[in-house]
């Protein structure tokens, strides 16, 4: 039986081209099931859940229809659990929240391979000390995304670049900028980054780069052996 594997996106389903990418990373067959945590909002309450501008932590995601917005990180985790239940419901033995910035406060019985968590396990290991990049969705992330990194003690150096346009070339100043400040590891610090990105980055600055999408890849093919 083909294993089934549970996608949460923040924003809303389908997200074909991430799914895509995924399966493409993975070594054995497996049926992808996308849920949307803002799947069941009407444009109206999608529209004011963007436009708050009291949002406390931004995420960057898309709509159905791929349109770029920012919803707040409390707002999502409002309808996580929901997420959760179905998937589970479904059959899905593995659940992966397609964010860097949700942590795994929420119940599953499912295995949760988090981004969030992987990250910032991964990352102190394989740099002990040192200089740490980071790239982020958003500019309004950036002192953000500081707060959330500086557990690490790492001299940290931050640039931001939108994940949803057209072409890699769009991370060029960002990508410099982190190479001219002599970081050691850079880290893509969104679901939404792809290969390419990583490849682009890595290939411009010489140095190696962190994905969150090709790591939880990774780890999913540990896993899905035994499913």
């Amino acid at each position: 039986m083909t294993p089934k594997i549970g996608l949460i996106l923040i924003g809303q389903s389908p997200r074909p081209a991430l799914v895509k990418t995924l399966q493409g990373l993975l070594t054995h067959e497996v049926k992808i099931i996308e849920r949307g945590v803002l799947d069941e909002l009407t444009p109206d309450e999608l529209h004011a859940l963007s436009s708050r501008p009291d949002k406390q932590c931004p995420l960057v995601t898309a709509t159905r229809d791929g349109t770029p917005i920012q919803v707040d990180r409390d707002d999502v985790m409002k309808h996580m659990q929901h997420c959760i239940d179905r998937l589970e419901t479904e059959g899905c033995k593995v659940l992966i929240p397609a964010c860097t910035w949700i942590d795994c406060t929420f119940t599953s019985r499912a295995i949760v391979l988090a981004p969030y968590a992987l990250l910032h396990s991964l990352v102190p290991a394989i740099l002990p000390r040192g200089r740490l990049g980071v790239i982020v969705a958003a500019e309004n992330q950036l002192e953000l995304a500081r707060k959330v990194w500086e557990h690490t003690g790492f001299e940290l150096e931050i640039a931001a670049t939108a994940p949803y346009g057209e072409g890699t070339m769009r991370f060029h100043d960002a990508a410099l900028t982190l190479r001219d400040r002599n970081v050691d590891l850079i880290v893509l610090d969104c679901f939404g980054y792809t290969p390419d990105v990583q490849t682009y980055v890595a290939r411009l600055t010489r140095i190696p780069v962190i994905l969150p999408l090709t790591l939880t890849a990774h780890l999913l093919n540990e896993l899905i052996v035994a499913l």
